[in-house]
């Protein structure tokens, strides 16, 4: 199993900084990725009040643009959409997804729970945001950054998440409509 997961600016993050904290948590990036493509296992890792969860992620329905292409710093890179659909208490919502993946660089990760491109995704544009990597580490330790199969981490839907997210948050704030 693979993992992706963002790496900590030492010049603008801090853990306390709860603006980019919010910015993270609305765009998706908060957490770490799990894609093992073999046995068909997607995973993001998440702590929600105090508990961490293992959260099922749907692979994506890619097309990709092979005549479109543009460079992301040196590597070139092939343009690929989707369309993300989210469902809220202000009703449902469609976003294009665009994301711009470089087939020179191994493997199928993207920011996000993006994934499933024959390439690294190295820009993504998802309605809400806009993700551009501009410095790649590939950490070659074996090994998992912690035990995935830990039985404190519980195994939910992304549905089922949400839906602890919104009772814990009604019930924190004490309020019937979120």
């Amino acid at each position: 199993m693979r993992y992706f997961k963002k790496k900590k600016s030492l010049k603008t993050e801090t853990s306390t900084n709860p603006i980019r904290s919010f910015a993270s948590s609305y765009g998706g990036t908060r957490g770490t990725f799990f894609v093992d493509s073999k046995d068909s296992v997607y995973l993001n890792v998440r702590e929600f009040s105090g508990s961490f969860f293992k959260v099922k992620i749907e692979p994506k329905i890619w097309k990709i643009h092979s005549d479109e292409h543009k460079y992301v710093g040196k590597y070139k890179c092939l343009k690929a959409t989707t369309v993300d659909t989210i469902v809220n208490p202000k009703g449902v919502f469609t976003y294009n997804v665009v994301a711009w993946f470089s087939p020179e660089l191994p493997g199928i990760y993207g920011p996000a729970g993006y994934f499933g491109l024959p390439g690294l995704i190295l820009e993504l544009h998802n309605g809400k945001m806009s993700l551009e990597a501009n410095e790649l580490d590939f950490d070659t330790k074996k090994g998992k950054p912690f035990d995935i199969d830990d039985e404190r981490r519980r195994l939910v839907t992304e549905k089922q998440y949400d839906s602890i997210v919104e009772k814990t948050t009604k019930d924190f704030f004490n309020i019937s409509k979120f």
